[in-house]
């Protein structure tokens, strides 16, 4: 327990640096080019992971179809945000709850990859989120990031996902990409500050066509693309 403990503290050390050193240049570089900054996230990543004591295995290929994807993923911890990134290919956002725009740094490279903000207790204010982030997906062309649990996971299973990312996909007929990761729970659940150094899967799926359903059959496109994540996680 003590060594853990202690293995704890130095990587959060290595991570706080690698962080405030890997962002600062994503930053700079941001400023230069957009390109270069989603070419650049691929290794700011791995690297910030490294520091915190985590591998990342990609395993499958990004799909090479044309267009846009809204990519759904589970969420296990404070980490997903950046184990999941490097699977991507061409530009991409996220939708980010608002109170992560507050966070030194973090907040700025969210803004710079022009993530929408949302607060999930408001109903209405959600609602405006997600048009937001529709005209994302067809005026600026990104892919768009969602984590359909809404929050981290307790337990480590998959929690029952939210409808705002579906309305989205099904409103701007958007095909859905899975990118599940497994491991992330396993080395920092929400409920322990202690980490557990590890190989992280980064699994790209299948994608889920939205053509077919609206708001009246979207639990069913809830229903499917749930039970295609768990079957991932397994």
């Amino acid at each position: 327990m003590a060594i853990n403990m202690l293995t704890s503290i130095i990587l959060y050390v290595f991570g706080f640096i690698g962080f405030m050193v890997g962002g600062l240049i994503l930053l700079i570089i941001a400023m230069i080019s957009r390109k270069l900054m989603f070419q650049y996230i691929y290794y700011f990543c791995h690297t910030l992971m490294f520091c915190m004591g985590v591998k990342i295995n990609i395993k499958g290929k990004f799909p090479n179809k044309k267009g846009q994807f809204v990519i759904m993923s589970n969420h296990g911890s404070f980490i997903d945000v950046f184990v999941v990134p490097p699977s991507i290919q061409g530009k991409f956002t996220a939708i980010s709850a608002a109170k992560n725009f507050k966070i030194p740094l973090f907040g700025s490279l969210l803004k710079k990859i022009k993530a929408v903000p949302i607060i999930r207790e408001n109903k209405e204010a959600a609602m405006q989120s997600i048009k937001l982030a529709e005209k994302v997906i067809h005026k600026d062309k990104y892919h768009m990031v969602i984590l359909p649990e809404g929050t981290r996971t307790l337990d480590g299973k998959l929690q029952k996902f939210k409808k705002g990312g579906f309305h989205m996909a099904i409103n701007t007929q958007t095909p859905i990409l899975l990118i599940v990761h497994r491991g992330t729970y396993l080395y920092k659940p929400k409920n322990r500050w202690r980490l557990s150094p590890r190989t992280i899967d980064v699994i790209i799926g299948p994608t889920i066509e939205t053509d077919g359903y609206d708001a009246n059959n979207i639990h069913e496109l809830i229903d499917k693309t749930w039970n295609e994540m768990n079957n991932l996680l397994k």
